[in-house]
């Protein structure tokens, strides 16, 4: 993963007019942007294009590998430029609404309500996750005159669109997994709902699409119940994560993935997916703080977990390395009864070690949760989007 612009490094545009001159003229463009009065703007345009060159070299370099025909990546680069540059900016006044029903969310009582994530009962008695994404998922099959490239960058951003879709259900999924110890699933829903917002389209705002959506599917979504701990402590939980961060987003996955496993009696899966937690956190702290000691034992200080936390995450790891990640010698048919009683004790310490990484995240942010202008937003963590969804390292 490349290096990854800080939100507070780059916040404006280029007026339009400099922006289109400097794309069509390009061996002059960063004169014409850094000259005169347009000096601040060139330097901040410098960077972000130097982000989204790195962007565009790691694109071509996997097509040249993946056998794109010759005279389509040579068209490839412009296309992404001009998709980056122009195209993406002219999409920031348009909003894609998306809602899915939660399987296996029947029971719960869980709601939420904010401007970009919002959790309702629905009408056939299980959970229904909304949320607000980019719009960017269709749209792009005139971006380029050759239908390789054409189709190429349409697929990228409609996997784009997906991550920022799918990375704030995980919110819900994550504090609904961290709360209730149910795993509830938005891939295989009985319907995916979707409202286009902006000029030109039935809903003029964000708003008026959700209301829509509330009257038509969750006709209970206004009756309050008063609020329990647990419904405070889910709350609590979808406003901290901030499952647009890779790091953030695989480690709710992992404990997820623990609590599924373990509801079905898989324990040496569950073992190894709950250590996914610290090893995600340990990462984080290598990648994002620069940790160059052991990230697994460095962890422990830098999340100020407690001591007792740092003995219950290594008798996990031992557990994992002994039963889950390699075939064990024996009694593999007793682990769950010999452990049982050290589940409970493993979930604690990694719910803390994951809650303690959301802070820390929060206080060093690289990928904003809630940005204001999505293009913006795409360039700055267009390396990390690229490595998130299409898979540049696996043939």
């Amino acid at each position: 993963m490349g290096e990854l612009m800080t939100p507070q490094t780059y916040s404006c545009y280029a007026r339009p007019a400099i922006l289109k001159k400097a794309l069509t003229d390009p061996k002059r463009g960063f004169a014409i942007l850094r000259g005169g009065q347009n000096k601040g703007i060139g330097n901040r345009l410098d960077f972000r294009m130097t982000q989204a060159n790195r962007f565009i070299s790691e694109f071509c370099r996997w097509a040249g590998e993946g056998g794109l025909p010759r005279i389509s990546r040579a068209k490839l680069p412009a296309a992404l430029r001009k998709a980056i540059e122009l195209k993406l900016p002219e999409r920031d006044n348009h909003t894609d609404v998306i809602l899915r029903p939660l399987v296996s969310s029947e029971g719960l009582m869980c709601r939420y309500d904010s401007s970009d994530i919002w959790v309702y009962l629905s009408n056939r008695k299980q959970l229904l996750c909304g949320t607000t994404s980019p719009f960017w998922g269709q749209g792009w099959k005139t971006i380029s005159s050759d239908e390789y490239v054409a189709d190429i960058i349409s697929d990228f951003f409609h996997l784009a669109a997906q991550y920022v879709t799918r990375g704030r259900m995980t919110n819900v999924v994550g504090a609904i997994a961290l709360t209730y110890e149910r795993s509830c699933d938005f891939r295989y829903g009985e319907f995916v709902q979707r409202y286009s917002v902006g000029p030109n389209t039935p809903y003029s705002t964000t708003e008026a699409a959700k209301n829509l959506a509330v009257e038509k599917y969750m006709p209970v979504a206004h009756q309050r119940d008063a609020e329990s701990r647990k419904q405070r402590e889910f709350a609590s939980w979808v406003q901290t994560i901030n499952g647009l961060d890779p790091f953030i987003q695989r480690g709710f996955y992992q404990y997820w993935k623990a609590v599924a496993l373990f509801k079905a009696n898989f324990w040496e899966e569950a073992i190894t997916a709950l250590d996914g937690v610290t090893s995600v956190a340990a990462q984080f702290c290598q990648d994002r703080l620069g940790v160059r000691s052991n990230p697994r034992q460095s962890l422990v200080s830098l999340l100020k977990l407690p001591v007792t936390d740092s003995q219950q995450l290594a008798r996990l790891y031992e557990l994992r390395c002994n039963f889950g990640a390699h075939p064990s010698q024996t009694k593999w048919w007793d682990l769950g009864d010999i452990y049982d009683d050290d589940w409970h004790t493993f979930r604690d310490s990694a719910k803390r070690t994951l809650w303690r990484l959301c802070k820390v995240e929060a206080k060093n942010r690289v990928v904003k949760s809630n940005p204001s202008i999505w293009s913006d937003w795409f360039s700055k963590n267009a390396e990390m989007i690229l490595d998130a969804v299409w898979f540049l390292r696996i043939r």
